[in-house]
């Protein structure tokens, strides 16, 4: 379903975002079409930059769903707070920060990050205080937040939830087939792979000389398709994915702890320690296969469950 610029009727949901799968292929989009592909009721896809005071007032009587949403033009965020429209918030990353990372954040400025301190804070807080419900994308992000902003632990019970990264069910039924074939023998190499560079947080260089000083025979991975992808990295004994800065939910680790390989990762992998990760690849799959349908029961999609 491409975006849209107006609500055209029996549509019940409004999912808004900087960008979609169909034109960018990143970790919060690819979650989002996941928990798309079980959605109950009729949708459409809107970029945040599109929001306008007329498509809001279109939609008051419907359920927003804000994912990456920086895009939305000040003003038009502050229409959709004093609408009394019901919206609820998937979290991929830190939107109180300018960079939407602390780390980023002092990558670029030598200086420590206070994002949290400031108007960029507070506006977060707001749009966050206002909304039905916030999904998290792990317990190490939520706790994060929760330390910066302790005032979201006087919100009622339920509102915050921890959704996770999530796959379509082709996905895993993809890594099921490779978990079987690696459960069945199948022949691996003794490399380890490295997810290749292209973006700062994947941290290739300092990787590769981690992986030099521990003499582990690695192979860099990448510019593949993603099915490819998967089938490439099967063939490996494990993988090395050490982030530069916090990575909520990278899926690279889920897909190699499903299909049976090795991890060596750092403590910038916020779900690492999540018991759902920490047990068997076939505990993990059983957990991701219930994902996406699971996002449509949480309580906080009132103005959506009412429609069901």
């Amino acid at each position: 379903m491409r975006a849209v610029d107006h609500i055209p009727k029996g549509v019940k949901l409004v999912v808004v975002s900087d960008f979609f799968a169909e034109e960018l292929v990143g970790g919060a989009e690819l979650t989002l079409e996941a928990i798309l592909e079980k959605c109950p009721v009729e949708y459409i896809k809107l970029r945040s930059e599109k929001v306008t005071r007329k498509l809001i007032e279109a939609g008051k009587d419907l359920h927003w769903l804000l994912v990456n949403y920086t895009g939305i033009p000040k003003e038009a965020i502050t229409n959709l707070l004093n609408s009394g429209i019901k919206y609820s918030i998937i979290e991929c990353d830190y939107k109180y920060c300018c960079f939407r990372s602390s780390h980023l954040h002092k990558l670029n400025t030598k200086e420590e990050c206070n994002c949290h301190e400031t108007e960029s804070g507070s506006s977060t807080m707001e749009v966050f205080a206002r909304s039905q419900g916030i999904h998290f994308m792990s317990e190490g992000q939520m706790k994060e937040y929760l330390r910066l902003f302790p005032q979201m632990q006087e919100w009622s019970d339920g509102k915050l939830r921890v959704q996770g990264s999530t796959f379509k069910d082709f996905t895993l039924g993809t890594l099921a087939a490779l978990q079987r074939e690696r459960k069945a023998g199948v022949v691996v190499k003794e490399e380890w792979a490295v997810l290749s560079g292209g973006t700062w947080i994947k941290n290739l260089e300092e990787t590769e000389e981690y992986c030099k000083a521990k003499k582990i025979p690695y192979e860099v991975v990448g510019g593949l398709a993603p099915e490819q992808f998967l089938q490439k990295l099967a063939t490996y004994r494990g993988l090395v994915f050490h982030p530069k800065g916090f990575d909520t939910a990278p899926r690279i680790t889920i897909e190699a702890k499903v299909m049976g390989l090795e991890l060596d990762l750092n403590s910038n992998v916020q779900h690492k320690d999540e018991p759902w990760f920490t047990g068997s690849p076939e505990d993990c799959l059983k957990e991701l296969q219930g994902r996406a349908a699971r996002f449509w029961e949480d309580g906080s999609l009132r103005g959506v469950k009412d429609t069901f």
